[in-house]
Formats: structure tokens, sequence, C-alpha cells
């Protein structure tokens, strides 16, 4: 196992949770907007996410790409994390997908002047 004193550089996260329209079979059966905002056991999937990546010590900064910013407000799993400036909300574009936005770019983010290595992890995309 590694340990934290180990780690010398922590990589940014990037968590997609746009929306995927009123097709979304699991959002709609919920009664929300997001299936990111559904909750499983009482908590709602985003927090689940979130939790995880502050956990680790791998994960520095997080950004959350969604259309509505101001719904991770409501979310109180959220706040102390939004509040101290490691969570981050994005508005995702309205011109692309955060997907292919992201994609364009180059495989590091530059931040501070520092070259970050820059990784994005999705579910899986819906079907047509």
């Amino acid at each position: 196992m590694v340990e934290k004193a180990d780690i010398k550089q922590k990589f940014c996260a990037v968590i997609l949770a746009g929306d995927r329209g009123a097709e979304d079979p699991v959002a709609r059966a919920a009664g929300l907007s997001r299936k990111c905002l559904v909750p499983v056991a009482g908590v709602p999937m985003l927090v689940r996410v979130v939790a995880a990546l502050t956990a680790s010590p791998w994960i520095g900064d997080i950004a959350v790409v969604i259309e509505e910013p101001e719904l991770l407000q409501g979310l109180e799993g959220l706040r102390p994390h939004l509040h101290s400036g490691r969570l981050r909300a994005l508005p995702a574009a309205a011109r692309c997908s955060p997907r292919a936005c992201l994609c364009r770019g180059s495989r590091t983010a530059v931040r501070g002047g520092e070259r970050r290595p820059r990784y994005a992890a999705r579910g899986p995309a819906p079907r047509s």
C-alpha cells in the first residue's frame, strides 16, 4: 500500500455529471432531473463519487462538469468541499458535450504554471 508521504503528485479528477435527457430511465424512475442526483441507500450518487475521490491520497482538485452548477450547492455532502475550493463546478458547454470538449485538449492540464497529467473517467455512453 502506498503511504501519503510517498505521493509526490496528486491528480485532478473530472466528474462528468451531464444531463442524459428525459429518456434517462434511472433519473426518470427516481423523479429527478439528473441521474447523478439519484440516491443509493439514501446518498446521492454524485456525493458517493466525490467522497471516494476525496478519500484517495492520489486525488487533489475535483471538477464536476454539469449543466446547472448551482445543483451542487443543494447537496449537503458536497458543501464542505465546495467551500474549501477542492471541489469546483464547471458549467457544461452548450456547443459540445463535456466529453467531446475534454477530449479535444491535450492529455495534460496546466494549472499554476505546472503541467499535470489529466485523466477523465465516465460511465457508459447512452444507447442510441
